[in-house]
């Protein structure tokens, strides 16, 4: 499911280990009242989660048009005492620009991004299926989502990834049309905090 597959994929995929410490809403809009997608209700528990760790995802939402091919667009800073810190595009996990969200999942399956994606995207898409979706549809035609508490495991962090460690982290994620002038089809933003179980390089254990 297109939209749903956003919400996840930027929560939980191409992030991978960011999860939220804040308490009550940990998520605003900041798109168009006029746009197409319209995400209502995000929750991750427990808080925080550890990577690695298990989590409860919920997220409800509509898209009130039929959509086809779009990009995903991520801006990811961590939160510092004097100054926050960009997060860089590395290997298709950070703020990247993902060009095609019709295959973004299969893409992360088949491709295993860092070593970390591919069961994490097969269990994205299995909780799609369970909650009625159709992952693999695109264009995909006007409807409702609602997915409540449903439990996922969050894959440790390469030491490749060095550079997400334990803090607060601000996400911007954006939307855009590829089939109409580049049109922005949904925009909010995450503060997220990372915990770690374990360290996880040497970068990992410094933070």
């Amino acid at each position: 499911m297109w939209s749903i597959r956003l919400i996840l994929l930027v929560s939980l995929g191409t992030l991978n280990t960011v999860f939220a410490r804040v308490p009550s809403r940990i998520w605003n809009d900041c798109g168009n009242p006029e746009s197409p997608v319209h995400l209502t209700q995000f929750a991750i528990s427990p808080n925080p989660v550890y990577l690695p760790g298990d989590i409860l995802f919920s997220a409800s939402g509509y898209t009130n048009e039929t959509l086809g091919s779009s990009s995903l667009h991520l801006s990811i800073v961590r939160e510092g005492s004097w100054f926050n810190v960009p997060i860089p595009c590395f290997r298709k996990i950070g703020s990247c620009t993902y060009d095609e969200m019709c295959t973004m999942l299969d893409d992360m399956i088949n491709e295993n991004w860092l070593g970390i994606t591919r069961t994490f995207g097969q269990d994205i898409r299995q909780m799609l299926i369970n909650n009625g979706l159709n992952p693999g549809l695109c264009p995909q035609p006007p409807q409702v989502i609602n997915i409540v508490r449903n439990p996922l495991r969050v894959p440790k962090m390469p030491a490749a990834l060095y550079w997400f460690a334990e803090g607060v982290y601000r996400i911007n994620v954006r939307v855009t049309d590829n089939q109409n002038g580049g049109r922005e089809l949904v925009c909010f933003n995450v503060r997220l905090n990372i915990k770690q179980s374990e360290c996880s390089g040497f970068w990992g254990c410094l933070f």
